[in-house]
């Protein structure tokens, strides 16, 4: 790919926002008050719509928070991990949960312009996590919720708690003011190098990551195509919460290669939703439908 098709690509992330906002179409009968949405952008992307987050099951109180900037290869051979999100880790006595906190606020944000308009919010950077972890810290399980592009519907699986055996090495390094000690480990296909400090005495980190002496403040792959950063750290309380969304089991191998079959046949797993998708192009209208060929960039944490 050319480096000026890699720096288009970049820049329609942040363009999709005010792409979407101005070609949403909305086209409704008085009778049946049915909507019909068109999404244009400038490239395929995966959209994730927004969530109805104003119902929801309290399942414990965080006592300490952790947010960090998530960044990951957005596209073959980026190396400058263009991939953005902003990930917050609530741990509490009995649960902890792990999202992505943009996705978040505009789920809240839309649920509030929901109550006021017939307009529909789909998110516009195809970079946020649809994912949330909720860990159950006495049974040792965690259960990993993903979102569908294109669609309102939530897959789930539950497994243990990875076991991952981590290798204590020399070497400190200062991570957000923190003195840090160096660890290694290899997890699902992937070699990392973890930064956890003994200053923050919990067994936890980011996404599956956990087992060390203190909390885990970096993370990273030994291949640079992902990269835990933790930017803040709260003691301020907050409800930990499971949002009453319609959740649909699926155990984690289907998941894994029904996602990967959604990445390699990504024209077609959007075309299926039946949503209007438009690319724009030199056509004599400007746009065309998606293409059922569109493959996306498929690079998962978990091999």
């Amino acid at each position: 790919m050319c480096k000026q098709n890699m720096n288009a690509m970049k820049k329609n992330a942040f363009l999709y926002s005010f792409i979407l906002a101005s070609l949403l179409t909305c086209l409704y009968t008085k009778a049946f008050a049915q909507i019909t949405y068109s999404y244009a952008m400038d490239s395929p992307s995966f959209i994730i719509f927004y969530q109805d987050v104003s119902k929801y099951e309290v399942m414990d109180e965080s006592y300490l928070t952790l947010t960090y900037n998530y960044s990951f290869a957005n596209y073959q051979g980026d190396t400058t991990l263009s991939g953005k999100d902003l990930m917050c880790l609530q741990i509490g006595k009995k649960y902890s949960k792990f999202y992505s906190e943009n996705l978040n606020r505009l789920d809240s944000t839309c649920t509030e312009l929901a109550k006021k308009t017939m307009q529909q919010f789909p998110l516009a950077d195809d970079s946020r996590q649809g994912y949330e972890i909720y860990c159950d810290l006495k049974a040792k399980k965690m259960t990993v919720t993903n979102r569908l592009p294109y669609s309102h519907k939530v897959y789930e699986y539950t497994e243990p708690v990875p076991q991952i055996s981590w290798s204590l090495s020399d070497g400190t390094r200062t991570v957000l003011g923190y003195e840090c000690h160096k660890a290694t480990a290899h997890l699902f296909g992937r070699d990392y190098i973890a930064w956890y400090t003994n200053d923050i005495p919990v067994n936890a980190g980011p996404w599956k990551f956990s087992g060390l002496p203190g909390a885990i403040l970096e993370v990273y792959d030994t291949e640079g195509e992902f990269r835990f950063e933790c930017v803040g750290v709260s003691q301020n309380r907050k409800a930990i919460v499971r949002y009453d969304w319609k959740y649909t089991d699926m155990g984690k191998e289907k998941w894994l290669d029904f996602k990967k079959n959604m990445y390699d046949n990504a024209g077609k797993f959007v075309k299926s939703t039946g949503e209007h998708v438009l690319v724009r192009d030199n056509s004599e209208r400007g746009f065309s439908p998606i293409s059922e060929e569109w493959k996306a960039y498929y690079n998962p944490i978990e091999k």
